[in-house]
């Protein structure tokens, strides 16, 4: 929850200035930080709209997406329009297509390699364009250790296993292969 959720808190929050009854498009809604941005975002009263496969789809409309696009059925931005805020955790193709879909004046936030192309892009559709690297923050980690304690935040545990030289090398290589939906565990007893 500690990294996922300040870089969540801080894209949203402190670069995206998301308020309540805004829109934001959460790129991969059920990977690690996406949970916490779908999370975090419903909290503050926003319409969220994420990107996943569609075996994940119920489990983000569970922590309060509004609306689920598929990635491997539907281009997301042949579909949106006028979205206040797009939160990449994708870059590449998504991020350059992000550009399409937010409103002018709105913003792209993304905690990924930037493109070639994002200023351009910046500049031709009107769209403030800000990449963030993650840094812990005391008082955002109480906030959502306090959320978590009142349940308005939840991590789901992927797997957990006992720590072996081999558990480390099994959840490695899943985390390696990606598409992991919660968190990966090893108990050190």
């Amino acid at each position: 929850m500690g990294l996922a959720g300040t870089t969540a808190w801080e894209a949203i929050f402190d670069a995206g200035k998301l308020k309540a009854s805004q829109t934001i498009l959460i790129l991969a809604g059920s990977g690690g930080v996406g949970l916490m941005a779908v999370q975090l975002a419903k909290n503050a009263g926003a319409h969220v709209i994420t990107t996943t496969s569609g075996k994940n789809t119920a489990y983000v409309k569970s922590l309060g997406a509004d609306e689920v696009i598929d990635y491997t059925q539907t281009d997301f931005s042949e579909v949106l329009s006028h979205i206040d805020l797009v939160f990449d955790t994708l870059g590449g193709d998504n991020q350059r297509a992000a550009f399409k879909v937010v409103k002018p004046g709105g913003r792209v936030i993304s905690i990924v390699e930037t493109t070639d192309q994002a200023a351009a892009l910046s500049s031709q559709y009107d769209v403030n364009f800000e990449k963030i690297n993650a840094r812990p923050d005391k008082q955002v980690i109480s906030t959502l250790a306090d959320m978590f304690g009142s349940k308005k935040l939840s991590v789901r545990i992927a797997e957990d296993l006992p720590f072996t030289v081999e558990n480390v090398r099994k959840l490695h290589r899943k985390s390696e292969a990606g598409h992991v939906v919660g968190k990966l565990i090893l108990n050190v007893n």
